[in-house]
């Protein structure tokens, strides 16, 4: 029973590793060389001239997008 329950655990395990490592990440990179992590590809807003997007932490930021470079992790 212990050795169903060992096999159960681990399969689980690794079913949510498996989920969390197939989030993509974004790094947004200023013009001064600062780096931001994303968790979400930006946006570029035309009209307003400005990136959007959601950071590791959750929180909805903008980047005004002359200073922005974007690269994929």
């Amino acid at each position: 029973m212990k050795k169903l329950l060992l096999v159960g655990m681990t399969v689980i395990g690794i079913f949510f590793l498996s989920a969390c490592a197939s989030t993509p990440t974004y790094l947004i990179e200023l013009s001064d060389g600062v780096v931001y992590e994303a968790k979400t590809k930006p946006i570029f807003d035309k009209d307003t001239g400005f990136y959007t997007y959601i950071d590791k932490d959750g929180k909805e930021v903008m980047i005004k997008g002359d200073i922005v470079r974007i690269k994929q992790k």
